[in-house]
């Protein structure tokens, strides 16, 4: 159970920096950068989401 709810929050935050994460390569660096509205968005947006789900799903047990 423990490794599934760890699974579950690294896949969430891999969901989070997909594709709002930036690579630059710099004299034989590599530079990282994450664009971070687009994730606050991204997380925005999900929760907003599940919001809305979970409240269609308890007016439908209140039922």
């Amino acid at each position: 159970m423990k490794k599934l709810i760890i699974l579950i929050i690294l896949g969430f935050g891999v969901y989070l920096l997909w594709g709002n994460v930036k690579t630059k390569q710099e004299d034989g660096n590599v530079n990282f950068s994450v664009d971070k509205d687009g994730v606050e968005q991204k997380l925005q947006s999900t929760g907003s989401k599940l919001s809305g789900e979970a409240k269609s799903l308890e007016g439908k047990f209140n039922k």
